[in-house]
């Protein structure tokens, strides 16, 4: 009888699995909680992936756990076919704990500096709807506008979703963009990539951990802006977080910017039905400059 790739996976895996339970929920990657010897894991299978699909969250986890920032810890990651993998301890959740903790949290993850003082990261930022080089540059404007926002329009455009009034709308704040960012002084430190309310967690001691993570080395004001389009996170999160940051009167343009990034992400993998947010989002850029 020919082994199926989920059952190579499962016995090339380097842990003694006692016990394997498919998870629900995930748009992108097979979820599976496994009981081991004496430690429970968290694995993630995308169908169709590529050997280095994973390559940049695994990164970022080995990132998170050498400084210290609470996180799953990287067991293994590989390719079976054609379905990439990636195992990680398993995170037990407890009750809610602190958002000033979580805040907290975020600022530790945000004083990491990029290795060499440029913005991008080692290994590309990879989905099933859109690829990121992360390529490395000089300003942090290189970054968010040249590649993520500009490459998300281009996709945009390419599957049909936006329209020649789409794409002027979009090269107007593009000209505002790049003007507001490079009135900003900004340093590259390690980002999350992805921090919304689905991205962090409390343990059974009530500390916060992070996971999911799309690493890059940015601005600290791309996660916290993500972390505002889908309901904003507690005011005691931002509360914390901004305590000792001093707040300018371009910051909520900033990051409407990232908002709109963010909607754009979910327009570009769900379709029309983000339109709205997205042209939303774009009148206010447009009204607050």
């Amino acid at each position: 009888m020919q082994v199926s790739k989920m059952e190579e996976i499962f016995k090339n895996l380097p842990i003694e699995v006692k016990d394997i339970r498919l998870l629900p929920g995930g748009d992108t990657n097979e979820a599976y909680k496994i009981l081991g010897q004496d430690e429970r894991y968290f694995l993630l299978v995308h169908p169709g992936g590529s050997e280095g699909f994973f390559d940049g969250e695994a990164r970022g986890l080995e990132l998170l756990n050498e400084n210290n920032i609470a996180a799953p810890r990287l067991i293994d990651k590989g390719l079976v076919g054609d379905k990439a993998y990636l195992l990680i301890t398993y995170l037990e959740e407890g009750p809610v704990g602190s958002m000033g903790d979580l805040a907290r949290l975020m600022k530790d993850l945000h004083e990491i500096e990029s290795p060499n003082g440029k913005f991008g990261f080692d290994f590309p930022y990879e989905s099933d709807h859109i690829k990121f080089t992360n390529a490395y540059v000089d300003t942090w404007a290189e970054l968010f506008i040249g590649q993520r926002m500009d490459g998300l329009t281009q996709n945009l455009i390419k599957k049909g979703i936006w329209q020649n009034r789409d794409k002027l709308l979009y090269h107007n704040i593009r000209r505002i963009m790049e003007r507001v960012l490079g009135d900003r002084e900004s340093h590259p430190h390690l980002l999350h990539g992805d921090f919304y309310s689905g991205n962090y967690m409390f343990l059974e001691d009530r500390s916060p951990a992070i996971f999911d993570p799309n690493p890059l080395y940015g601005d600290y004001e791309f996660d916290i802006g993500i972390s505002m389009a889908f309901g904003p996170l507690s005011r005691d999160f931002y509360n914390e977080y901004f305590k000792t940051i001093k707040r300018d009167k371009n910051l909520p343009l900033r990051l409407e910017f990232y908002r709109l990034y963010f909607y754009m992400i979910h327009l570009n993998k769900f379709g029309k039905v983000y339109k709205n947010l997205v042209d939303e989002s774009i009148y206010k850029i447009l009204k607050s400059s």
